[in-house]
């Protein structure tokens, strides 16, 4: 009997140490824009991080996260090398949330990559809403709010980058962000075009459908929940609704409290909606992770 209970101790601790031994580890699961395994991918993280080995035929790979990285926070990942000339469709941003540690099939981040130049970049739907927040983000307000004047230039300057950073031709990438609205049935991507072509009435609508669907899911994605709020906090601003973009951006900031665009956005929104008091804290915290990037 002693020998029994012995054995289901040491049996709990080994699974014990099973389970610790995943901490601080960092599961990515790759896959182009149709599904389909991305193998051959080396991933790391920005900062502190390290990299993984390249992707299995599965692709997955594992990520030693730097010791202070607890699951919740979000790391910035690279493509450190690959077979071919690849980049982020999603997470847009590069940015994933760490899942919980705990050895269960779901605890895995995923990213969608897709090669430099393919056309797909400008059929698919998720990839055209991940150039349009590139877009959307670079005319995003900051800490100032510029001159109405001032958004087109931005944007332009903006769409030449991301054309260029995505090897597609820049009028062409213009046409498909603006199709968009009219061909996707999806308010998230709906949105997105809507919000590039400043259109912010149809921008607000469609993004509010989208973060509520969003949020509603069962076990809500973070990443996703945060664009919608974001981007629909964007289009509240940009018609004059501020008290209500500064509620959008605090449901985004729940979920990423250090992001500087995020703090920026519902600082200008509380300043706008005549709190200046409530949107300083925020506004210098934003300046103050803008220096450290």
């Amino acid at each position: 009997m002693l020998e029994q209970k012995l054995s289901g101790a040491l049996l709990i601790v080994a699974l014990a140490a099973a389970l610790r031994a995943e901490d601080g580890i960092l599961v990515l699961h790759a896959s182009n824009t149709t599904g389909k395994p991305v193998a051959g991918v080396s991933l790391g993280t920005l900062g502190d991080g390290s990299t993984g080995p390249p992707t299995d035929r599965s692709g997955k790979t594992r990520i030693r996260l730097a010791p202070q990285t607890r699951p919740g926070t979000w790391v910035s990942l690279q493509v450190v090398s690959a077979p071919k000339d690849l980049v982020f469709i999603s997470p847009w941003d590069g940015r994933v949330r760490v899942p919980p540690f705990d050895n269960e099939a779901e605890n895995f981040a995923p990213v969608v990559l897709v090669e430099r130049g393919d056309r797909r970049l400008l059929e698919g739907g998720q990839a055209l809403a991940s150039l349009a927040a590139k877009v959307n983000t670079a005319v995003a307000p900051r800490r100032s709010s510029p001159p109405v004047d001032s958004a087109e230039p931005k944007q332009k300057a903006a769409l030449d980058q991301v054309a260029e950073t995505y090897g597609v031709n820049r009028d062409e990438l213009d046409r498909a962000l603006r199709s968009l609205a009219q061909r996707s049935k999806d308010p998230y991507e709906r949105g997105m075009s809507a919000l590039y072509q400043r259109k912010y009435d149809d921008a607000s609508e469609q993004l509010s459908r989208a973060l509520d669907q969003r949020e509603r899911l069962l076990r809500p994605v973070a990443s996703n929940v945060v664009n919608a709020a974001r981007f629909l906090g964007q289009a509240l601003y940009e018609q004059g609704k501020f008290a209500d973009a500064a509620d959008a951006y605090r449901k985004a900031l729940k979920l990423r409290p250090d992001d500087p665009v995020l703090l920026s956005g519902l600082g200008l929104s509380l300043l706008k909606a005549g709190r200046p008091e409530a949107a300083e804290d925020y506004l210098r915290r934003a300046v103050e992770l803008e220096q450290r990037q």
